[in-house]
C-alpha cells in the first residue's frame, strides 16, 4: 500500500509539473507587443503517463480528369465493283440501238439488166408464143419481186418469197453490208424454159418483162438492190386461112 502511494504522488507530481511548463509558454506568448521568437521543443511524454490520439487527416485530392482517350478507327473504304453490261449493237434487232444505218460504206451498186427474147418470130393467132427472159446483176443474186405483162390486158404476175436470211428480220444500229453475190435467173418451169403465152386475137402486143434485185430473197433490198425492165413488141399474124378439098366422082355407064 505504502509503495502505491508513493507511486501515485511521483505521477502528479509529474503531471502538474508537466502542466506548469505548459503554462508558462503560453503566458509568454501572450505577453507584450513584440512578439519573441520561440522555439519549441517537443518533448517525448511516456505513453503510460498520457493517452495518445491519433487523427489522420486526408487531404481531399481534386478530381482526377481522365481525359478523353479517342479511338480512331481507320476505315479502308471497300472496293466496289462495277459491272457494266455493254449493249452489243453491231448487227443488232435491238430497237435500243437506234436507227438502223451500214457500218462502213457499200459501195457503188451495179445495175440490174433484162434480156427478153421470143419465139416463133412471126406468130400468128392461136400459136404459143414462148418468151425467154433472163435477169442479171453483178451484185444481187436474187430476184424475189418480178412481173410480166403480155400486153393484152392480163394482169402482172408477181412473186415473193421470204427466207430466214438475217437481214430479213428488224434492224437497228449499225450492220455489215451484206456481201456481194453475182446473180443470174432465166425464167421458165424448169428454170430457162420460157414463159408461154397465146394470143387470141391478131395485132401488135408490148410485153413487158421488170425485176427487182435484192440480196436476200425475203425482199430485203440492201445496198446493192436493183429495178430493171425490158419490153418487146410482138406482132400477132391472123390465123392462118382453113384449106378445104372437095373431090368429084364421075360414073361412066
Amino acid at each position: 500500500m505504502g509503495g502505491d502511494r508513493r507511486r501515485r504522488s511521483i505521477a502528479v507530481v509529474g503531471v502538474l509539473a508537466a502542466i506548469t511548463g505548459l503554462s508558462g509558454v503560453s503566458a509568454a506568448t501572450s505577453v507584450g507587443g513584440d512578439r519573441p521568437s520561440f522555439s519549441k521543443t517537443a518533448v517525448a511524454s511516456p505513453a503510460s503517463a498520457f493517452p495518445t490520439t491519433t487523427t489522420t487527416t486526408v487531404a481531399e485530392s481534386a478530381p482526377v480528369v481522365v481525359a478523353a482517350t479517342s479511338t480512331s478507327s481507320s476505315s479502308v473504304p471497300r472496293s466496289t465493283t462495277t459491272t457494266t453490261t455493254s449493249l452489243a449493237c453491231h448487227n443488232s434487232s435491238d430497237p435500243k440501238c437506234g436507227p438502223f444505218r451500214w457500218d462502213r460504206d457499200p459501195g457503188p451498186n451495179a445495175p440490174l439488166t433484162v434480156e427478153v427474147s421470143y419465139s416463133p418470130i412471126h406468130p400468128r393467132v392461136g400459136d404459143v408464143v414462148t418468151f425467154h427472159v433472163t435477169y442479171k446483176d453483178p451484185d444481187a443474186s436474187f430476184f424475189p419481186d418480178d412481173c410480166t405483162i403480155f400486153g393484152d390486158g392480163g394482169g402482172c404476175a408477181r412473186s415473193v418469197a421470204s427466207s430466214d436470211d438475217p437481214y430479213c428480220g428488224p434492224m437497228f444500229g449499225p450492220w455489215d453490208p451484206p456481201p456481194r453475190r453475182p446473180g443470174f435467173e432465166q425464167l421458165g418451169d424448169p428454170e430457162g424454159a420460157g414463159v408461154p403465152h397465146t394470143y387470141t386475137s391478131p395485132g401488135t402486143y408490148t410485153a413487158r418483162f421488170s425485176a427487182t434485185s435484192t440480196v436476200t430473197f425475203c425482199g430485203f433490198a440492201g445496198p446493192y438492190s436493183s429495178n430493171g425492165e425490158r419490153t418487146v413488141n410482138v406482132t400477132v399474124d391472123p390465123a392462118s386461112p382453113t384449106t378445104t378439098t372437095s373431090s368429084t366422082t364421075t360414073t361412066t355407064r
